[in-house]
């Protein structure tokens, strides 16, 4: 299976000498256009004229390295010779103004795909017919970059023609903790969003949600409460993409936020510095926006249900599909994931099975799995506990045959007088404490804002700015 490292690479490069120059055109807004969808409207980033600036090179680590000393590989030649070439090569005394990249990394392959765009001023050297905006005051170009490993093994790298990107956009610099990796209690419910804009660059367009009811059933679908159950299957292969959408999220408070969503409409969402992970469910983003385009991997089947499919590769096996089946109320009821061993000539696989109460909170989950390829399957039975006011204080787990926690374990969910969730505990099947490391302990700001903390094996306090996670080293 694939395992995709992210990382983040800002860069800030200043060329020329030459002064300042201007772009020959006058900075243009996406214009406004018909709704796409109820609640959705539509901006209009479109160059019917604009001068292809694509093509295609090879880059070998090794003997990048060898030749420079540089052991970044990719990111160092996009920084200190790519980004420079591309100004150079359309603009004449040009200024980078604001760089930013974000590198998907696969398998034993540390190169993979980078993503992300470059703003930049000077004085064009043929008619290029790009948009132009306004950075603090400058014209500039604002332009997507997509740089993606070509997979015929011989280091050959494309660059995907540039789009014009929403200046507005780029300069968004805050990621959601609410996206990431599929733990359960990692993150946190997103706060109110006051619109939400997808900008589908194979389009040149960007569409706005405004619409409380969409933005609301937007907000479930990207947040992690850690006092909730949430079942999401696997994501999109972002290394797979031939470009990405962005999702600019502007909240209520005034924070704004950009994440990443796969460019063919299949389900995955990622930040900058996290894992993507399926968050749309039985409902496309390309379908939330209404963007007129069919999404990849979604089929809605006659009894109302919706069958969601994605496939990744690389690594060690010959790839992964993993299958996920909605109801008609959008609810995940079904997961498999299927795995194809090149080295050992088999398959393994893993299943999940989720049932809900009357009042449509998730009542057990049952998983079936073989993921060493061997005959002996595995399963494990997941229960959900719930007080009187619904909210969830316990989740045991039974395994078959027994786990290395024994028959299974539960975990205690304690909240204080106010209702507010405070601890999350381990325990063995018999009730005994695990070691205070496997917990998750929460505080709350003044103005009831949620955050979490650790502490290590002997009980200190671990995490915030000086530890290893959680938001805050101090408890209120």
């Amino acid at each position: 299976m694939k395992r995709i490292i992210v990382f983040l690479l800002l860069a800030a490069l200043l060329l020329g000498g030459c002064g300042t120059r201007k772009p020959e055109t006058e900075a243009r807004e996406g214009q406004s256009t018909s709704t796409a969808a109820p609640g959705t409207e539509t901006r209009d980033w479109s160059e019917p004229n604009a001068v292809d600036d694509g093509y295609s090179f090879r880059h070998d680590p090794a003997a990048y390295y060898e030749e420079t000393g540089d052991d970044s590989g990719l990111s160092g030649l996009i920084e200190k010779t790519l980004l420079p070439e591309y100004v150079d090569r359309w603009v004449d005394c040009g200024e980078v103004l604001w760089t930013e990249f974000h590198g998907l990394s696969s398998g034993g392959n540390q190169s993979g795909t980078y993503y992300g765009w470059i703003a930049f001023t000077g004085m064009p050297k043929t008619e290029l017919g790009w948009r132009t905006a306004d950075f603090n005051g400058t014209k500039c170009y604002c332009r997507s970059i997509f740089i993606r490993e070509l997979p015929n093994g011989d280091n050959t790298y494309t660059i995907v023609a540039a789009k014009s990107w929403p200046m507005d956009v780029v300069l968004v610099n805050d990621t959601v903790a609410a996206i990431g990796i599929e733990d359960l209690f990692s993150g946190r419910a997103l706060p109110t969003l006051a619109s939400a804009e997808l900008y589908v660059p194979q389009l040149g367009k960007s569409f706005v949600m405004t619409e409380e009811t969409a933005l609301r059933s937007l907000e479930k679908a990207l947040s992690k409460e850690p006092d909730t159950v949430r079942i999401t299957a696997t994501g999109a292969d972002f290394g797979e993409q031939e470009t990405l959408c962005p999702l600019y999220l502007r909240f209520a408070d005034g924070r704004r936020a950009l994440l990443f969503t796969a460019g063919d409409g299949a389900d995955g969402c990622a930040d900058g510095s996290l894992l993507p992970c399926a968050v749309f469910g039985g409902e496309s983003v390309f379908e939330r926006f209404g963007v007129p385009l069919e999404a990849v991997g979604y089929t809605r089947n006659a009894d109302g249900t919706t069958t969601v499919t994605n496939s990744m590769g690389g690594g060690t096996s010959d790839g992964m599909t993993s299958t996920a089946r909605y109801d008609a109320q959008g609810r995940l009821v079904y997961w498999e994931r299927v795995w194809t061993w090149a080295n050992l000539g088999t398959t393994s696989f893993n299943t999940e099975t989720v049932s809900y109460r009357e009042d449509g909170k998730v009542a057990s989950t049952l998983g079936c799995s073989d993921l060493s390829g061997s005959s002996e399957e595995y399963t494990t039975l997941t229960t959900y506990i719930y007080n009187e006011r619904a909210d969830l204080t316990r989740i045991n787990v039974e395994y078959d045959p027994t786990d290395i926690f024994g028959p299974g374990y539960y975990r205690e969910l304690r909240y204080d007088e106010q209702n507010r969730l405070v601890a999350y505990v381990f325990h063995y099947a018999d009730g005994r404490e695990g070691l205070p490391s496997g917990n998750t302990y929460f505080w709350y700001t003044e103005d009831g804002q949620r955050c979490y903390y650790h502490v290590d094996t002997n009980g200190n306090l671990v995490g915030g700015p000086d530890g290893t996670s959680g938001d805050n080293p101090v408890r209120r």
